[in-house]
């Protein structure tokens, strides 16, 4: 997927709290219609953002599950509906098309993938937000940010967060 048309945000090494922080705040700007991407290793923090991300949009964060087995898991929420999948242990990226993740995607829902390579090259999607979490230690993670052009709203929300709580980009 193409990111010259995306805004990136580094966050640098943060710890699961300030993480969880941030992902509230995102799962705050989503309108609905959005692709979140995130990549990362075993551990990395991709399904605590995830569970973060679903306090924003009204879903108890405790029944929260990594859809690592059942590869797609859906949370009705009072703000949005979360779809969150785990590609983990599919094959091919016919196999992840097959899960009909594109067709539950629409205005009152968000979809989240975990380990999205597999469809990566094909998204045609320009709602797309991707999470690269890369693990520092055991409690710090690495955070990028790539937020695309269509997303304005978005990046004007992230914009001014990052301008109040780290003293600017």
């Amino acid at each position: 997927m193409e990111r010259s048309t995306q805004k990136v945000y580094e966050l640098g090494a943060v710890n699961e709290q300030e993480l969880c922080s941030w992902a509230k705040v995102l799962g705050e700007c989503l309108r609905g219609g959005e692709l979140l991407l995130l990549e990362g290793e075993l551990g990395s923090g991709k399904t605590k953002f995830v569970r973060c991300v679903a306090q924003s949009l009204g879903i108890d964060e405790t029944v929260i599950r990594s859809p690592s087995f059942t590869i797609v898991n859906v949370y009705p929420g009072s703000v949005l509906t979360l779809i969150h999948a785990d590609l983990f242990r599919l094959s091919s990226a016919e196999e992840a098309w097959d899960t009909g993740l594109m067709e539950m995607l629409d205005s009152k829902s968000v979809v989240a993938v975990e380990w999205p390579e597999l469809i990566m090259k094909d998204l045609r999607e320009t709602k797309t937000i991707i999470v690269e979490l890369s693990l520092v230690d055991s409690s710090h993670r690495l955070v990028s940010v790539f937020v695309d052009s269509e997303l304005d709203y978005l990046r004007e929300s992230l914009d001014k967060y990052f301008e109040r709580f780290s003293g600017g980009l």
